[in-house]
């Protein structure tokens, strides 16, 4: 069957909807989403990430979308599939949990992983679904790519093939 790996934040899962969200409640923050993750992101610093990625409910606190309950519905028929993450390890429970309560198919594929690219290549993967483009850049020279659109990836977006909806991922997918 073909293998199809998926990232899990920013993909599958809506961990900037949950940042964005955290900054609006306990920092006052005023602005869009959209504002957010296109200007505001670029000002934080270093400690700024470290803090934000240690907040364990920041993985778990999204219900998945009709978009992503669909997608997965559809292709775990259709694919092998790969939760290939770089979310730091001490959230792994969590992110098991996660697949489990929300009956994600291939669960036993979960892997946590900085160096996308040689699980990419180690797996055999056909297509790989990412938003992020620094992920996207090497793992095109392993394997077919489709950018989730995101308002941090707005300069790459005529470079990869790009959907705003995991469905319409379905076509570069499905090209044969």
């Amino acid at each position: 069957m073909t293998a199809l790996g998926l990232d899990m934040d920013g993909v599958l899962y809506g961990w900037h909807e949950s940042v964005h969200e955290y900054f609006k409640l306990n920092r006052g923050y005023e602005g869009t989403f959209t504002e957010f993750w296109s200007r505001e992101y670029l000002k934080f610093s270093d400690e700024d990430w470290k803090f934000l990625v240690e907040i364990d409910i920041l993985y778990s606190d999204r219900m998945p979308t009709d978009d992503c309950i669909n997608f997965l519905n559809y292709a775990k028929y259709r694919f092998d599939l790969y939760y290939i993450t770089s979310r730091p390890a001490y959230v792994k429970t969590t992110t098991e949990q996660y697949l489990r309560r929300h009956h994600f198919p291939f669960q036993e594929n979960l892997i946590f992983v900085s160096d996308k690219v040689n699980t990419a290549r180690r797996l055999r993967l056909d297509y790989f679904i990412d938003d992020l483009p620094k992920h996207l850049e090497g793992l095109s020279e392993v394997c077919k790519v489709v950018m989730i659109e995101r308002p941090y990836n707005l300069d790459c977006r005529d470079k990869y093939n790009t959907s705003k909806t995991l469905m319409g991922t379905l076509k570069y997918l499905e090209e044969r």
